[in-house]
Order: C-alpha cells, then structure tokens, then sequence
C-alpha cells in the first residue's frame, strides 16, 4: 500500500493527488510491488514509452523518469553520450542520462516537497515536461543510434 504523505493545505496524500492526476486524464497507471512507485504507459508522437513515478519520503521528492523505447547499439554508445550531453546542455528543467552498461537512457525530472504541496497543477507541469522532453528529442537518439545522423546535427 502506498504511503499517505500529507499535503499542506488540503489534507490530501500526495499519492491521492496522483492517482487523481492520472485518472481524470484517462491515463492507466499500476503501482509496483516496490511501495511508492507507479508506472504509467505513454504514447507520444514518436514513439511509446513508461513513465515511473517515485515518491522518496526521506528526500522529500518526487521524481518522474521516461524511459527511452530505443536500444543503443554498443557501437552507438559514444555518439550517443555526446548526444544527450548536447540535449542537457539546452535543458532548463530534467536531464538525460545513459546506463553505460544496460546502453538504456532515461529522462528525469524532480520535483522537491518539503516546501512546496504536490497539486494537480505541478504534478502536470512535472508529467508534461518529462514526457514532451523525451518525445522532443525521440527523433534525434533514434538518428544517432541508427547511424543516420551526427549528434551536432540531429537536434538543430
């Protein structure tokens, strides 16, 4: 069962929020059997992925990761850390990163709640950046890792 963190200022847990967020937006999620995360399937429009959604109680985050439907190519791997350093470097919010030994990339965005409630409003805000961010740079992680491209020209 997922842990009740209180909101603030309506007493709401913040997996209540959650859950709400998704299911007005007729979005299927699951939790997982490890408490406090959820993952959610995603269509873009270039491509299909899932979203996991954490709750980290002793860090006060929530943090939100995309997962790239793409499997690097090993001979890729290079060309594609040049990538997703060049994409970072354009990123106000979230970041790329690449397990070098599973070749997977994962989009990752964070929102702290110590200070601040989980509404409806940012978990949006949070939700959309994550996926339109991946959705964005789709193309350009599928270019570099097909050969077609050089990480300087796919994401001009």
């Amino acid at each position: 069962m997922l842990k009740p963190t209180l909101n603030n200022k309506d007493k709401t847990t913040i997996w209540q929020t959650i859950e709400e967020y998704f299911t007005t937006r007729n979005f299927r999620f699951q939790t997982t059997e490890k408490e406090n995360n959820l993952i959610v399937p995603v269509s873009g429009e270039n491509g299909n992925w899932r979203v996991l959604l954490c709750v980290d109680e002793k860090r006060s985050t929530l943090e939100v990761y995309s997962f790239c439907p793409v499997s690097i190519k090993e001979t890729q791997k290079l060309k594609i850390a040049e990538l997703i350093t060049r994409i970072n470097c354009r990123l106000l919010i979230g970041y790329f990163s690449m397990s070098l030994e599973e070749c997977a990339i994962v989009f990752k965005t964070v929102h702290l709640f110590s200070d601040t409630e989980v509404t409806i409003k940012n978990l949006d805000i949070l939700f959309s950046t994550n996926t339109q961010t991946l959705d964005e740079y789709l193309p350009a992680i599928i270019a570099v890792n097909s050969g077609y491209s050089e990480p300087c020209l796919a994401i001009q």
